[in-house]
């Protein structure tokens, strides 16, 4: 079973205040439950600060995060869905099965020898040898088709995070498809609509639009996240 905590957003207090401040259910200024908790002031298992509305559930008016109660706030965080956090998905290793052992073989029983015949030993019985261990392959990350030259094509690793790791595979002459298997939203489909912009119409990222700067290759998002060209 999950381990039972104190809720990451609200601290344990289950509630927020006109300021958007934690506070408990007793507080003259209460305004809303806590979007995580719900209220509970404890949540279960590992939970992750969302990263584009930096746990607060929404955005206001200059796309910065910001909870439902704000006078600023504008529309819910699409990558938690209002909560501020995400769960942290956990994958146990499961070992590859190993091959089971033949049966052993019943021996043969020993013939009496007759005088007029010679004992024949009966024959050796050779037991079969186990092949070798299957071992899964790692799921490969989707390469770029070499040959564009388009300045969005290739791999690009989050500023903030070495392991985190997106790639951007053109679909035509001004349409791109972003992947990233470390992160669990859907591939994001983007057109070009300027000469170093494009804008995510489909997909986890969707409403985004994202900057190139050919000098650096740093890629800008409009939620202020940024990637480094790998390749």
């Amino acid at each position: 079973m999950a381990e039972r905590k104190n809720c990451m957003m609200c601290t344990g207090m289950g509630h927020f205040d006109t300021w958007s401040k934690p506070c408990p259910e007793s507080s003259m200024h209460k305004e809303m439950d806590c979007p995580l908790c719900k209220g509970n002031c404890y949540v279960f298992g590992d939970w992750k600060k969302c990263e584009t509305c930096s746990g607060m559930g929404g955005m206001n008016t200059w796309s910065k995060g910001c909870l439902k109660i704000d006078m600023h706030w504008r529309k819910t965080c699409h990558m938690c869905d209002g909560v501020g956090y995400t769960p942290v998905a956990a994958y146990p290793q499961v070992p590859p099965s190993l091959p089971t052992a033949p049966p052993m073989p019943v021996p043969m029983p020993m013939p009496m020898p007759h005088h007029d015949q010679p004992y024949v030993p009966p024959p050796c019985q050779a037991y079969p040898v186990p092949g070798p261990v299957p071992v899964p392959m790692p799921m490969p990350i989707p390469q770029a088709p070499p040959g564009s030259g388009h300045p969005f094509e290739g791999q690009w690793r989050n500023a903030a995070d070495l392991h985190d790791v997106s790639t951007m595979v053109p679909l035509g002459p001004s349409k791109f498809m972003m992947t990233n298997p470390t992160q669990s939203w859907s591939p994001s489909f983007c057109n070009v609509t300027a000469p170093s912009v494009v804008t995510f119409n489909e997909g986890g990222l969707s409403s985004l639009t994202a900057t190139i700067n050919p000098e650096n290759n740093v890629l800008t998002f409009s939620n202020s996240c940024q990637m480094v060209r790998l390749m």
